[in-house]
């Protein structure tokens, strides 16, 4: 079973099918997928230093600008439903939330589902400084890919955005048979050594 017939979501079906899908691949798949994950650990490295260098350790407003080009991304949403789409701790995202309501880049405003509830939203400094961010983005990638063809282009921009929605729709299958990877092997209840 490929990923694509894979059931989505969060329930043990999903995390089983998961678990299934990583049982049929073949070694050749495992190498080459490892060599892309190597690749991209890389990626984020790289983007962690430039975001380092022009913000310092921390943004001076406290929150992390991916949060605001989340939000500006997807449209308002709760706090935790944000937390979720950074698979990042609630309570960080809580305080990096305030960080930018405080900044007057994003405000709260009722849930139009949940009255009880509120939804964070971008305000037009907010949404100015996501134009800002992703022009910027622009010019400082643009030399990296100028030289490539429309085709080299689109089959690139391609099998990212479907690499990133198969890992963004299966996330939570992936984070527990991740988990289950890494756990040592039991030992054997009999004491013997191999």
């Amino acid at each position: 079973m490929t990923i694509t017939e894979a059931p989505h979501g969060t329930g043990e079906a999903a995390v089983e099918s998961y678990r299934e899908a990583v049982a049929g691949c073949s070694a050749a798949d495992r190498d080459y997928a490892g060599d892309v994950a190597q690749r991209l650990v890389d990626m984020v490295k790289s983007f962690s230093a430039i975001k380092a260098r022009i913000h310092g350790s921390a943004s001076p407003e406290g929150y992390d600008s991916s949060l605001l080009l989340k939000l500006a991304h997807h449209g308002p949403m709760r706090a935790s439903d944000l937390a979720e789409r950074m698979c990042a701790d609630p309570s960080t995202v809580s305080r990096q939330v305030a960080g930018m309501v405080k900044a007057g880049l994003v405000e709260r405003q009722a849930d139009p589902d949940d009255g009880r509830a509120s939804i964070l939203v971008p305000t037009a400094s907010g949404q100015a400084r996501v134009d800002q961010m992703v022009q910027m983005r622009g010019q400082i990638f643009a030399p990296l890919v100028a030289d490539w063809s429309a085709e080299d282009r689109a089959v690139f921009t391609r099998l990212l955005t479907e690499f990133v929605h198969g890992l963004s729709s299966n996330i939570e299958a992936v984070k527990n048979v991740a988990a289950e990877l890494v756990q040592p092997a039991p030992s054997n209840a009999q004491g013997s050594t191999a």
